[in-house]
């Protein structure tokens, strides 16, 4: 698809391998661009090119004007979504409602190269629409720590939902920045458990250094209380494997009155939660606590937050 000027009363789709428009202003509608070939990945930030893969350049995203949204891949695409330079659409403020929505059913890695961000001015929701996928920050076959896959919705406070079946960090520093917005990370698969704390392993596994990158003084929260992202409602258990006291703090830069929000149908606290600096809004557990499970004493300790249960607490 090749074209100058594209104006639309509203919703406006677009599937090729190969799309090139100086401007495109769809009013309330919602922009969706996706690639023909559903087995080849989409490129978001790089140099224009003849696809497959699909090359979504960063000046043809900044020349998007609408209020609906724009939705980035589809749930046909399995070819993955990779970041592979930065798209700033915070400094053109085209995008003024909706949301943007990154969604394959391959797997996303968010800084292909040094310093690749994606900045927005409105909500991002980032989503792997299929079982066992993964969402990476930072290269994956690089050095881990050694580059910087950021999404930054900071100017506007919006929030970031991260869904996957794995997250995993490769940064040297932030991963999410959602300024006073809400950063949710959850599973895709309604039977996916999830670990906090310890240092990989099966299933949805958050280490420190992951939630450390994290920034969002709206809060943060891990898991969800209804549905999963296959549609079906959520099942799996949420473990506190390794003490989360520097999580809790100032490490997490943003956590600065928001609440950290663990919801899960159970939630197995096998370990300490500890806010050592009184930075945040305090601790929330969404669902059934079983502590019957650690191994040693698992406090939750805040400076003044409330520690909510919703549910039972087992001991």
């Amino acid at each position: 698809i090749s074209a100058t000027t594209i104006k639309v009363s509203g919703a406006a789709s677009f599937t090729a391998d190969t799309i090139n428009f100086t401007s495109l202003s769809a009013g309330t509608g919602l922009v969706t661009l996706t690639s023909n070939t559903n087995s080849a990945a989409i490129d978001l930030g790089g140099t224009g090119a003849t696809g497959p893969p699909l090359v979504l350049t960063a000046s043809l995203l900044q020349s998007i004007t609408t209020s609906g949204g724009l939705t980035i891949g589809s749930t046909s695409n399995t070819g993955g979504i990779n970041l592979v330079g930065s798209v700033d659409l915070v400094t053109t403020p085209n995008l003024t409602g909706g949301t943007l929505t990154l969604i394959t059913s391959g797997n996303i890695n968010l800084g292909v190269t040094a310093s690749a961000a994606l900045s927005s001015p409105i909500a991002v929701v980032v989503e792997t629409a299929a079982a066992g996928k993964t969402i990476t920050f930072g290269s994956s076959s690089g050095t881990p720590g050694t580059t910087t896959g950021l999404v930054d919705t900071s100017s506007n406070n919006a929030n970031v939902t991260l869904i996957a079946d794995a997250v995993v960090d490769d940064n040297s520093s932030n991963s999410v920045n959602a300024g006073a917005g809400l950063i949710s990370i959850e599973p895709y698969s309604h039977t996916q458990n999830i670990s906090l704390g310890g240092v990989g392993g099966a299933g949805l596994s958050l280490p420190d250094t992951l939630l450390q990158d994290l920034s969002a003084s709206g809060g943060v929260t891990i898991g969800t209380s209804g549905n999963a992202g296959d549609g079906s409602a959520y099942t799996g258990t949420l473990t506190v494997t390794g003490a989360l006291s520097t999580v809790v703090g100032n490490n997490l830069a943003g956590l600065t009155g928001g609440t950290l929000t663990l919801a899960a149908g159970t939630i197995a606290l096998n370990n300490s939660i500890t806010d050592t600096t009184g930075s945040t809004g305090g601790v929330t557990f969404d669902g059934n606590v079983d502590n019957s499970g650690a191994a040693a004493a698992a406090n939750v300790t805040t400076q003044g937050g409330a520690v909510t249960f919703t549910g039972t607490v087992t001991i």
